[in-house]
């Protein structure tokens, strides 16, 4: 028999019995959001924990960023509970793995589980250890660093993963749904450049090692990622 999930909840509502309100056979732990956050900037994560279901409304960014980092550096997913679809892009950009939509109905809630580790999963692939290495490019997706000739590329968590979602598929044209949906966790289109502007800061770093022609634009399609 299955063990229940066990939920990291970060709200403000204390007093709900979240367990309750979604599955019975879930075990919720409430961390109501301390002050002292914003001065320290650490937020303590609770193991063992599968999922954490943060409350947008509740921490905002870049406090909301912190704490989803805090999470996903224990191999914990950050999942936002937001009130619509401009705050679930907001919480995405800000750092979530994935944005959930009021009322946050239970099947979304293990949906939002399932949907991390299979990104997880293709993340690191089944055969290469959590080394990629697409010509010049070698990506360590255990240690979140890629490198072009030994050279250490800048990146941000959010432009790692687009550049190891696209190198996985070099030579393949990746639309912007695949992109929305495999990197930012959104399984609608929030009709924002938001694809367009990251595309546009992964050049940009990647063209300090020497690969400005590395991701390329085919026109109405998506996005082709190839090296020399």
């Amino acid at each position: 028999m299955p063990r229940p999930l066990r939920l990291d909840i970060v709200t403000d509502d204390t007093t709900q019995d979240w367990s309750s309100r979604w599955h019975p056979d879930a075990v919720a732990r409430v961390s109501s959001f301390p002050e002292t956050l914003a001065a320290s900037g650490a937020w303590a994560v609770r193991l063992p924990t599968d999922l954490a279901l943060i409350e947008w409304d509740v921490l905002r960014a870049p406090l909301f960023g912190a704490v989803c980092h805090a999470y996903r550096e224990s191999g914990v997913p950050a999942v936002a509970m937001c009130a619509d679809r401009d705050d679930a892009l907001a919480a995405i950009v800000a750092g979530a793995d994935r944005a959930l939509l009021a009322p946050y109905p239970w099947r979304e809630v293990q949906a939002g589980l399932i949907a991390y580790r299979r990104l997880t999963e293709a993340r690191e692939g089944p055969k290469d250890h959590g080394i990629l290495t697409v010509g010049r490019l070698a990506i360590d997706t255990r240690r979140a660093r890629a490198t072009v000739d030994g050279t250490v590329v800048t990146l941000t968590p959010r432009l790692f993963d687009l550049l190891t979602f696209l190198a996985r598929r070099e030579g393949e044209v990746v639309g912007r749904e695949a992109l929305l949906s495999g990197v930012w966790g959104l399984d609608f289109d929030p009709q924002t450049n938001a694809v367009d502007v990251y595309v546009h800061y992964l050049r940009r770093a990647l063209r300090t090692v020497g690969l400005s022609e590395a991701v390329v634009t085919v026109r109405g399609r998506g996005y082709l990622f190839e090296t020399l």
